[in-house]
This record gives structure tokens, sequence and C-alpha cells, in this order.
């Protein structure tokens, strides 16, 4: 566990699965596929790709704290295959570009619901919405410009498979806004 000096607004955190280098290296061929496009998208570097949990935004709570109720979320490993690219809300007024979940997908939700319910008696509520197993790969910065081309190259992608990997630990990460986009960092690993 990394001690860090917390700011005047705390540290902006969340809870994260990282994708392996095999997955990672599929998904940045799709996204450059994609980037061809040109529609307003601003694409996630391939070293920032992982599947959150659960974000917990700014806190002050102490990092030790989060860790120590994260410790006790142990569900088992699984294989996760990264499945199919789709969009949130919907393709027609897209905000979220993502990778989706196949095999190991419903394992996933498993373990973030452990997260969940490890980290709710911090006062960190619980999500409002059911959990979407997704990897995000990019965010749509200026809806109208989103053009044809990215829904076209998008169509018949709902059951390419772009890798499996094993999950065998998930990680408590930390957040840096930054002018070139955020730098995670990794606070604390749990093993599975």
């Amino acid at each position: 566990m990394n001690k860090e000096k917390l700011g005047p607004h705390g540290l902006r955190l969340f809870v994260a699965v990282d994708v392996d280098e095999k997955c990672r290296e599929a998904v940045a061929r799709l996204v450059g596929a994609l980037k061809t496009c040109g529609a307003g998208v601003k694409w996630v570097a391939a070293d920032n790709l992982h599947y959150t949990l659960k974000f917990l935004g700014e806190t002050e709570l102490d990092p030790g704290k989060i860790a120590g109720a994260l410790k006790t979320v142990r569900p088992g490993k699984f294989d996760l295959e990264l499945r199919g690219v789709g969009c949130f809300p919907n393709a027609k007024a897209p905000r979220v570009v993502y990778v989706g979940a196949g095999a190991g997908g419903e394992s996933l939700k498993l373990l973030a619901e452990a997260v969940e319910t490890s980290l709710e008696p911090l006062g960190f509520e619980r999500e409002k919405r059911g959990f979407t197993s997704h990897l995000t790969i990019g965010r749509v910065k200026i809806p109208g410009k989103v053009s044809l081309k990215l829904a076209e190259k998008m169509n018949g992608q709902e059951g390419a498979i772009f890798g499996k990997f094993s999950v065998d630990r998930f990680f408590l990460m930390k957040s840096d806004l930054r002018s070139g986009g955020p730098v995670y960092s990794r606070m604390a690993e749990f093993q599975l």
C-alpha cells in the first residue's frame, strides 16, 4: 500500500481489473481502426484499459481503510473473454464506446457486487444502475460529430472476440486528471 498525502479534495479512486498485455494489443488494434472514422471521440490509451468494478470518486477516506475492506473480497479466480463492441446509451446517441465481456462476464459481475458490498459500510453508496461488464475504449466528446463511419465500423463487431485472460487479482487505483488525459496508478493489489 502506497502512503499518499491527501490533497484538499482527497484522492480520486476506483476499483478495477487490469487487462493483460495480449488483450491490450488486440483492443489497441481495434481502437486504431476506429480512430480512422474521425468521430469526435477521445480514445483510451492502451495502458489505461481496465474493467472498472466501482468508481469511488474523490474521497478523503484513508486509502488504508478502503484497502482493508477490499481484502475481504474473495470470489475466486476466473477467465474473462473480451467480446463485442458497443455504445452507451445506444449506437444512435453514443456517449461511451466499449468492448464487452463474453465468457466470464457473470463472474466479473459477481466480483463487482462483492466490491460494492465490502465498501458499503465505509459509506460508499451502491450503484443505482446495474453493473454492466464493459471495457471503455472511447468517450464521445462532441456528440453531434460522431460519424456514420464509426457506426459502420462497429457494425458486425457485436460478437468479435479480442482475447481472453485470467482474472486473478484486482486493484485499488488512483486517477490523476491531467491535461493530456488521466494517469492511473495502483494503490493496492488484491489476490483472488
